[in-house]
């Protein structure tokens, strides 16, 4: 079968201005003799000669079949999509897998993932996944709070502001929601209720700011959201880890490590150690000890040596004491 073979549209339905019934679903007999019904077709009685009592079909309801037949070719060759409608699934025992809706807003399609499904997608997307979206950024610029429908969704804040995640019991498992920040300001994505956002698959946060630019992926798995990815999430990667105090480090994607902390007040013509806040993992580069004050009017030389990858020496040359002061030391 080729192009070739496709079938004329059907710009109305049949008998669309001409007269006809409305074709009942439960069976007319011994209710309105020979009428027909979507249970029984045409009854028994259409097909008895009218010598034993049988009634003609009635045009009419051939005209009503008709129309609703050629009614429901007609919007499937426009493609035209249907959104859920409960008494449909109540009535047929539930959208099987594959099925689509028409998502409520218009802009794409829910598609079932389970067989049987009479959950409403727009409200609760459990056993329902977005497909064929259209329009799927969706920008804000004041306080909002998501729904299943923004699932699949870029998020665009354009201005400060707060905005509040789905409930996580609405979205199934899997789905994803990403955001971009455009504000001058920040931007800050929410949990609702008791949902948690986690990170190092045990670690958790109930709420993340994005700057300028900055960008967020979040997945649901069923119980948490989870940061998988975006700038926002680097503050948790390993190849960014930090610990930001007094004695800390930084390390950066490529594998360079800064580290700092307090270095100890040295006497006159002595030497301190140093203990860096950890040891660097695999080789150490160099380190610059900043003494702290001396005495008004004295000098007094602070020399740094034996370093390795846990710390190092300081070597006061100089009769006065140097107070403590700080270091910052690099490696890998």
């Amino acid at each position: 079968m080729d192009q070739s073979s496709a079938p004329s549209k059907l710009t109305i339905p049949f008998a669309n201005a001409g007269g006809k019934n409305t074709i009942p679903t439960a069976s007319q007999i011994g209710i309105t003799p020979g009428a027909a019904s979507y249970a029984d077709g045409f009854p028994p009685l259409t097909r008895t000669p009218l010598a034993a009592g049988g009634t003609p079909p009635s045009g009419l309801d051939m005209n009503g079949i008709l129309y609703d037949l050629s009614a429901a070719a007609r919007w499937a060759l426009i493609e035209g999509g249907l959104p859920f409608d409960a008494t449909f699934a109540a009535a047929i025992g539930g959208y099987p897998r594959g099925a689509r809706c028409l998502m409520s807003s218009g802009n794409g399609y829910w598609v079932s993932l389970v067989n049987n499904n009479t959950t409403n997608p727009d409200t609760n997307a459990q056993g329902w996944a977005p497909m064929w979206a259209q329009f799927r950024v969706r920008a804000l610029s004041a306080a909002t709070t998501l729904t299943a429908n923004d699932v699949g969704r870029l998020i665009v804040v354009t201005a400060s502001a707060t905005i509040t995640l789905p409930a996580g019991g609405t979205v199934a498992s899997g789905h994803r929601i990403s955001f971009m920040a455009t504000t001058a300001g920040s931007a800050t994505i929410q949990r609702q209720g008791s949902d948690l956002l986690l990170y190092k698959n045990s670690s958790t946060v109930t709420s993340l700011t994005l700057g300028s630019a900055d960008t967020l992926d979040l997945e649901w798995d069923g119980a948490n959201w989870l940061i998988v990815g975006g700038t926002a999430q680097l503050q948790y990667a390993a190849a960014f880890g930090a610990t930001l105090a007094a004695t800390g480090q930084q390390i950066l994607p490529s594998g360079l490590i800064i580290k700092w902390g307090p270095t100890p007040t040295v006497a006159g013509n002595s030497s301190a150690s140093v203990t860096f806040s950890s040891a660097f993992p695999n080789a150490v580069y160099g380190w610059v000890p900043m003494g702290g004050k001396v005495a008004t009017g004295q000098g007094s030389t602070l020399i740094s040596g034996g370093l390795t990858v846990s710390g190092g020496t300081l070597t006061n040359t100089g009769a006065n004491q140097v107070d403590a002061g700080v270091y910052l030391a690099w490696g890998r």
